[in-house]
């Protein structure tokens, strides 16, 4: 996990081709996966991938790999995760929630003012109208966070929908 924290692809590559399990997670339930998200190393990301890592995994917090690209606003990387995830795995992660806050990987990037990482989560289908634990929906997370750009893509997403 820590090679995939830190982006040493090499490293990476040598773990896995040594039968290292790409699934493993920590007391807490990171994964490397996760690890990688969360830096923005997208070869690593890439390379788990290859090596079957599963982006259905959650932390202890029901965290995931989407969320915490999402967070980062790695728009590469959550490009990746949705374009190699399998299309049940990619429905149950766009709209999985955050165990204390309720946040999707859309809010994440919503509230952080990711514009790309927003608008790719949109084109692969993320709820609009999911809410978080305290009712609110993603234009009123990014309104609350003072993200007005986001709060008018999001509008304008939402008009396309329809």
């Amino acid at each position: 996990m820590r090679a995939a924290l830190g982006g040493y692809l090499d490293v990476v590559d040598l773990l896995l081709n040594q039968g290292a399990d790409a699934n493993m997670q920590s007391a807490q339930g990171g994964t490397a996966l996760m690890q990688a998200c969360y830096r923005g190393h997208a070869d690593v990301v890439r390379r788990l991938l290859d090596a079957k890592a599963s982006t259905r995994l959650q932390d202890a917090y029901d965290g995931t790999a989407l969320m915490r690209a999402a967070d980062g606003g790695h728009k590469d990387v959550v490009e990746i995760l949705l374009e190699l995830s399998d299309p049940a795995d990619r429905e149950f992660f766009l709209d999985a929630k955050h165990k204390y806050d309720g946040y999707t990987a859309l809010m994440r990037a919503a509230s952080k003012g990711h514009i790309e990482c927003v608008r790719v989560l949109a084109k692969y289908g993320a709820s609009m109208r999911i809410r978080n634990v305290a009712g609110k929906n993603v234009k009123n997370v990014a309104r609350e966070a003072g993200k007005r750009e986001i709060v008018n893509v999001l509008m304008e997403l939402e008009t396309f929908r329809e």
